[in-house]
This record gives structure tokens, sequence and C-alpha cells, in this order.
């Protein structure tokens, strides 16, 4: 494995790791922000997962002129996102690693803020520590959507806020060492940003900052796409919809019917329980996550109500909330939704 140029990039304060695939539309553009942030003591190293455009052609280029932008070299051929991104995390010895997307617009100010607020959260123990924010849904044009992408399940804190839906959008997150030596040795089972936050939410500490602080591009070639933030519950509107929804899902449901945001909550159990839950949790997280586990396995429905209730996890959309507790009140199997048919 190579770093291209004869320097390195680990004496810097922050590394932004991105890895890249086709990219050549809209790359510079992305790295040109990275350039123009107001904190400046960061180095950009970047993998190409196997392109056939011009992206490597782009980052050699950007890698000759700037210092501090790095290309790494390897004979892994194509990857994937995920193992892709994981790489780079691997290489980054930085006392802080910030992750980068090769398509989105950062605003001037993302590192800036991101490091002062992980800074915060970490102290007094250098415990493994995550922040994340918001981000502005844009076209492939940067003409704005919706302002939040994220929004409320954001700032629920803890297990509670990544257990049902990951509110860690990759492309805004930064972590320090600590969690990175925890995220190389866990096996990983989910998604980069979604193994990075269980890790962080379940064994450190998680931060959301409540601000957009990058244009995230909606276009065709998206790896994993976006959607409107969940917004705060209306009572009336959950009842309505509760009742809606009863009635066309009372006579049967079978767990393949299910939205894939939905069956993400059944696979994330899974690996949760066999994998996430195992070793030391922190403290504070503990009692979250029994609850969690007894809403899947618990035989008490009125116990179970309660929990979710009470934890008012977040979820991807109010429809899978509104399932999710249809599905606990009409006393299925949550542990095995193969036993639904």
């Amino acid at each position: 494995m190579n770093i291209e140029k004869t320097d390195t990039p680990h004496h810097y304060t922050i590394t932004i790791v991105m890895g890249t695939y086709n990219g050549e539309k809209y790359i510079a553009e992305q790295i040109d922000s990275i350039i123009h942030q107001t904190y400046q003591d960061w180095c950009l190293l970047i993998r190409d997962d196997g392109s056939t455009d011009g992206t490597v052609a782009i980052i050699k280029a950007y890698a000759q002129k700037n210092a501090n932008i790095f290309l790494l070299q390897d004979r892994l051929g194509n990857v994937g996102f995920n193992r892709n991104f994981m790489t780079l995390i691997e290489q980054a010895d930085s006392p802080y690693i910030s992750i980068c997307d090769q398509d989105d617009v950062w605003l001037p100010n993302k590192l800036e803020k991101s490091l002062h607020a992980l800074q915060a959260i970490e102290i007094p123990t250098n415990i493994p520590a995550l922040v994340h924010s918001d981000a502005f849904l844009v076209d492939s044009d940067l003409n704005r959507i919706t302002d939040k992408w994220i929004g409320h399940r954001g700032t629920i804190d803890g297990f509670n806020g990544v257990s049902f839906a990951n509110s860690v959008q990759g492309a805004s997150l930064m972590f320090n060492q600590a969690l990175k030596k925890i995220a190389l040795t866990t096996p990983i089972q989910a998604p980069y940003d979604y193994h990075l936050s269980l890790l962080s939410s379940l064994k450190g500490k998680r931060f959301f900052i409540n601000e957009s602080l990058l244009y995230y591009r909606q276009h065709s070639h998206n790896a994993i796409g976006g959607m409107p933030a969940d917004s705060k519950i209306n009572g009336r509107f959950y009842f309505n919809q509760l009742i809606n929804l009863i009635k066309s899902l009372v006579t049967s449901l079978d767990y393949e019917r299910l939205n894939p945001t939905l069956k993400h909550c059944f696979q994330a159990y899974k690996i949760i329980k066999g994998n996430y839950s195992q070793g030391s949790i922190s403290e504070s997280q503990t009692k979250p996550l029994a609850e969690y586990l007894y809403i899947f396995e618990g035989n008490n429905i009125f116990k179970k109500l309660y929990f979710f209730i009470k934890n008012r996890y977040g979820f991807s959309s109010k429809k899978d909330r509104l399932i999710f507790l249809f599905l606990i009140i009409s006393g299925r199997n949550l542990s095995d939704p193969n036993q639904w048919k």
C-alpha cells in the first residue's frame, strides 16, 4: 500500500478521508470546498475504487498543486464503498478523522465547528467520540430541496437515536482515534457510518450538531440516497395515521412487504444483539440497550409499548414508526419476522 508523494499526512490534526469512484463530474467542487475551509490544519487522503473516467487524473492534479492532498494507491482493486472507506480510516493516523463524499460541497466552517464539538465531548478521558451534523439536501445543481435532512431524529441522544434508524450521515461525521481503535477491532457488520455510530453511541459519546454544514447532493449515482427529515410527531396526525394503518394491515402483514427502511429495523436488531452489544457498554447506555432488546424479545406487550413510547426512538419516517407500533400491538414475533407468514 502506497501513499503518493515522499511526504506523509500523519502530522496534521485532521485527516479527511474521501473514497472515490467515477466522480469526475463533481469531485473538483468538493475538493475546492475543502481547500477553502476556515480551519486549515488538515490533509486529504483519497483512495479511488477503480474509476474508469477521469477521476484519478483530477485527484493527481490537485495533489501536485497541494502539499496536503494525498492519493492512496494499493492493489486491492474495486472493493465497494464500505471497504474503501474502512481502508482509508485504517491509514488515517491524525488525532481526528473526518469523512468526505466525492460529490458533496462543504460549508466553509464545517471542519472548524466539527472539531470544536468533538474536542468538547471527548474530555476528560479521551473517550471514543463522534460528532455529526445535518445537511442541506440539494439537487445535482446544488438547488435546495430541503434545509434539513436528518432533522429531529438527530437530536435524540445516545443509542436511542441510532437503534431503529441511523441518524449519522457518513459524509458529515468526524471522530477521534479512540473510536477508530474500537472500529477496527470490532467486526464490521454494517455500513461504515452505522458501524461508527453504534460503537460511539454504545461505548463512547455521540453528539449531533443541529446545523446543516454541507450540501448533500442528490443524483442518479448516489451510493445511498437521501430522504427528507422526519419532523416531530404531531399527536392528531399520529392517531389518524395509526387508525388508517390498522385498517389496511389488520388482515395480514408479510415481512417482505415492508419498506427497506423498516426492514432495516429488524436487520439492525440482529447485528446489534450479535455484535455491537458485546463487550463494555457505557454505563448511561446499559438501560437503553436492555429496553431496546426487550421490545424485540420480551413477552409483555404493555411493557414493550411503554419502552417504545417512552424512548421516542428515531425512525426514518412517521409511517415506519406507526407500522412498528402496530406490530407491537398485534403481538408479532419481532425477533423473528419470518414467523409472520
